[in-house]
């Protein structure tokens, strides 16, 4: 994920901690909602979805939606002598996650959030533009090495601007909306934190769906199968 989206989850995620002891809101500002154009993706997502896949090597790995929070932030500041915060604005977001059933693994998440699409400013009035920004994180990727970021993330491409899909067909269904994640990167980066080598460098997530294929530098391939 990129450095300025990430600055901002910090900054949100501050002014959250400071809000959770309150006693009493004080609304000064709009809610930005998810427009058309983010409802519009993973909308086959359900909570206890299992996904199951299969290599051409005959080896499986399972998937499971363990929760899908749609809390929308609050961005606010808290007096510590009343308890009182006030709300300056808050905005959607949908954060999917996958546990691995088959093995211990690294984060697997799709996150959606609305953001404005210029600035931050402590008060966004109700005309500030926001946008929907899309990311993902998928197990044991290895982008990291090559992309200088400090995360694994998978960023998609502008929502509000003509994605060139791809086709894809699994087990028992065909996913027409396939975004393709590549991290060039035909070598293992090692995660010191969890002792392990990530080897996946090409994944693949649908529209609607999410997560479909997988590939790891060893040419081992992995279709979703339901």
């Amino acid at each position: 994920m990129v450095s300025a989206k990430k600055g901002f989850i910090v900054y949100l995620t501050m002014m959250v901690t400071l809000s959770s002891c309150r006693k009493q809101d004080i609304i000064t500002a709009s809610n930005f909602h998810f427009d058309a154009t983010a409802k519009e993706w993973f909308t086959e997502v359900k909570v206890n979805d299992t996904l199951n896949f299969k290599s051409n090597l005959g080896k499986a790995r399972i998937y499971k939606v363990i929760d899908i929070n749609n809390t929308p932030w609050q961005v606010s500041n808290c007096n510590w002598l009343t308890n009182i915060c006030e709300v300056y604005y808050s905005l959607d977001e949908k954060v999917i996650t996958y546990k691995r059933l088959d093995s211990l693994s690294g984060p697997t998440k799709i996150q959606m959030y609305m953001l404005p699409d210029s600035v931050i400013y402590k008060y966004l009035s109700a005309n500030t533009v926001t946008i929907v920004k899309l990311y993902a994180e998928f197990d044991d990727y290895n982008g990291k090495q090559l992309s200088g970021q400090n995360d694994l993330g998978l960023k998609f491409p502008d929502a509000y601007q003509p994605i060139s899909f791809a086709t894809f067909t699994g087990g028992t269904k065909t996913y027409n909306q396939v975004v393709k994640f590549l991290s060039n990167n035909t070598k293992a980066y090692y995660h010191s934190g969890r002792n392990s080598n990530y080897t996946v460098n090409e994944v693949w997530c649908d529209k609607k769906f999410g997560f479909v294929y997988f590939k790891d530098i060893y040419g081992q391939e992995w279709s979703r199968q339901n």
